[in-house]
């Protein structure tokens, strides 16, 4: 059985150090294993105790594991040793695995992950990647410009980083969020939002703009990625545009008569008009807006048509 398993195992006797037994593939690893009575340190390439050697450390209860870098074929080995009775006498095994190409592996990805951190951390928006774990939302990394669009106290960005729980959301934002979020979470695709966060350092609510994707990697882990900008700028100007369209609208509409506006080409096409247009042709509101699909002239009385049209062209013209 010891034959076939992945890993060199050998016994050595605690009393001096004898080697009592070694497996397949400890023999192959250590090519002085045919040295009769030989203590495991001399099989093992060394003239001393094996300075990786923690015998007098190790229990009978728990594996004792650490690892070591050969100074001769520079690999990095992980022994696990433990102490064990042997035909009556006290003895010790270790369980050696090679693992240097998987810390090579590990340091490439930690390089990796280190740049791309820092390359993360170099965007102006919010960047945060999540993993979905069945419904709960588990966050992995957040950037720095995250906590600067947000505004967390450090308290809340701590707790932002152990948990998801939508904090500081705006209570009438909250429902619609989550509904996007799980609908993301369900359906896959992309998922926009914009929406009311409380900035503690501002003390006031701002307006997050989220986009958020989920993708299923190679492991079989799903990853939720969100993007988060600043857009209360944006929200602000939409709004005083708002209010600037209706004051102007209030104000049209109460001119005597009724204003329009028409893109002129070979026929008039309606691009606004006031309420007192459909007044004065006697239609409501959505008859008239029925009417207008097409040539706004067709609703001139037939013997005036021809007149209103080429007095109107004559104007744009001069």
């Amino acid at each position: 059985v010891l034959d076939n398993v992945p890993s060199a195992v050998f016994v050595s006797a605690v009393s001096d150090r004898r080697l009592l037994y070694a497996n397949r593939m400890a023999r192959e690893l250590f090519p002085k294993m045919d040295l009769t009575g030989a203590a495991c340190y001399t099989v093992a390439g060394f003239e001393e105790v094996c300075p990786f050697c923690r015998a007098e450390k190790m229990s009978r209860s728990e594996l004792l594991v650490r690892e070591y870098r050969h100074p001769v074929d520079h690999r990095t080995y992980q022994l696990s040793g433990k102490l064990i009775d042997w035909a009556g006498e006290e003895a010790h095994v270790e369980y050696i695995l090679d693992v240097t190409d998987r810390r090579r592996e590990e340091e490439r990805l930690k390089k990796s992950e280190q740049e791309m951190t820092a390359a993360f951390e170099s965007i102006s928006c919010g960047l945060c990647v999540y993993q979905v774990e069945g419904g709960e939302i588990v966050p992995l990394f957040h950037n720095r410009a995250f906590y600067e669009i947000v505004g967390y106290s450090e308290g809340n960005a701590r707790r932002v980083e152990r948990e998801t729980s939508y904090l500081n959301v705006h209570p009438e934002d909250l429902e619609p969020l989550k509904e996007k979020i799980s609908a993301l979470l369900e359906n896959g695709g992309v998922m926009r939002d914009t929406y009311r966060l409380w900035n503690d350092r501002e003390q006031e609510y701002r307006w997050i703009h989220l986009e958020g994707t989920v993708r299923t990697h190679s492991d079989g882990r799903r990853l939720l990625y969100g993007v988060y900008s600043d857009v209360s700028e944006q929200e602000r100007l939409k709004k005083e545009l708002t209010a600037a369209n209706e004051k102007m609208e209030d104000i049209v509409n109460a001119i005597p008569g009724g204003v329009a506006i028409y893109k002129v080409s070979d026929i008039f096409e309606t691009v606004y008009f006031s309420d007192g247009v459909p007044e004065l042709s006697g239609y409501t509101v959505e008859e008239y807006r029925e009417l207008i699909k097409g040539d706004a002239a067709r609703l001139t009385y037939p013997e005036d048509s021809a007149m209103v049209v080429e007095k109107l062209h004559e104007a744009i013209r001069n």
